[in-house]
């Protein structure tokens, strides 16, 4: 596998963002193997792959994972203590996203989270291409604040086309207040703490979904299974 070196600048960025970097190298590492397949299974606000139709397990809709919403605007789930960290960078409308959401996120949470093994980030890239993906980072925020973050997400990563009507629905679903719900959305410092997210998504220098990094090192595009898992196996043994 080639690596690239990536600057000291992006691992503290990276540090700051997940408030933890114990485990990592002090300079980031890129692969640049993002898939197996041929094409990319990333997408920019170029051209992308079309949506696909995927079903989230409605076991994790009404997760019982801890969870936070970090300052930054990020949402964390798992034991804020995991000794290992996975920053996902992801749009709630992009397939590969939701592939990523459906192959990998049951698989992570079983084996990794809720062992206490890894504590997860997840981050929404708003793509222009996607009408409604900035709104659907701000629904995420607002059900995050009331402790319905880590569904509202898992809802939302069915890929349906988001507006306020989808995401009123979707905190009918959860049974979140939706009074306070509608009004978060119309909040200032909700649209505030957007902005300060994709400044810090921007700040590592990521355009594609998904991207992620697990202790610091960085992976861009869909994996397959075997591929993860391998990832995983080789940070989390260091």
């Amino acid at each position: 596998m080639l690596l690239i070196m990536r600057t000291s600048r992006t691992y503290l960025a990276v540090c700051l963002l997940l408030a933890s970097c114990a485990h990592v190298h002090p300079v980031i590492q890129e692969s640049s193997e993002v898939s197996s397949a041929e094409t990319p299974a990333f997408e920019s606000d170029g051209e992308g792959a079309a949506l696909q139709a995927s079903i989230v397990p409605s076991a994790y809709t009404g997760s019982s994972l801890a969870e936070r919403a970090l300052p930054t605007g990020f949402l964390e789930v798992g034991d804020r203590d995991a000794p290992h960290t996975m920053l996902l960078i992801t749009n709630h409308q992009c397939g590969y996203c939701a592939d990523f959401s459906v192959e990998h996120i049951p698989v992570l949470v079983e084996r990794y989270i809720r062992p206490g093994i890894l504590r997860l980030s997840v981050a929404i890239l708003p793509l222009k291409k996607y009408p409604g993906s900035a709104e659907g980072v701000v629904g995420l925020l607002c059900a995050a604040a009331q402790g319905k973050g880590w569904p509202m997400h898992t809802l939302l990563s069915e890929g349906t086309r988001i507006d306020r009507e989808l995401l009123l629905k979707r905190a009918r679903t959860l049974q979140i207040d939706e009074t306070a719900f509608a009004t978060c959305l119309e909040d200032e410092a909700s649209h505030g703490m957007l902005q300060s997210q994709h400044a810090w998504i921007r700040s590592l220098g990521v355009e594609e979904v998904p991207t992620y990094f697990i202790d610091g090192v960085r992976y861009t595009g869909l994996p397959y299974a075997a591929d993860l898992e391998a990832q995983l196996s080789e940070i989390l043994q260091k």
